[in-house]
């Protein structure tokens, strides 16, 4: 599938968090910051673009917004928990 520009970006700012995610974790939790521009795209992507599974790595096993809606939470394959925030 070719992925439109946003949803490349979204992608990127996934893989970011993903690699960022282990230096900031206490136990099994992790929160990171993102840029509301960058959150807002990797929300799109997530959640409103239809992005296929196959596009999201292997080591997020689920991902929902909070119930207010303000932040992304990750659920990872090391049972690690990464909320990600706009700052």
């Amino acid at each position: 599938m070719d992925y439109t520009l946003h949803q490349k970006k979204g992608l990127e700012h996934l893989n970011k968090v993903l690699r960022y995610y282990p230096m900031v974790a206490e136990g099994t939790k992790a929160v990171v910051g993102l840029t509301g521009e960058d959150w807002h795209v990797l929300c799109d992507t997530l959640f409103h673009m239809k992005t296929p599974r196959e596009a999201i790595p292997a080591q997020v096993i689920t991902w929902q917004l909070s119930k207010e809606g303000d932040q992304i939470i990750l659920e990872m394959g090391d049972g690690t928990s990464v909320r990600i925030e706009m700052f």
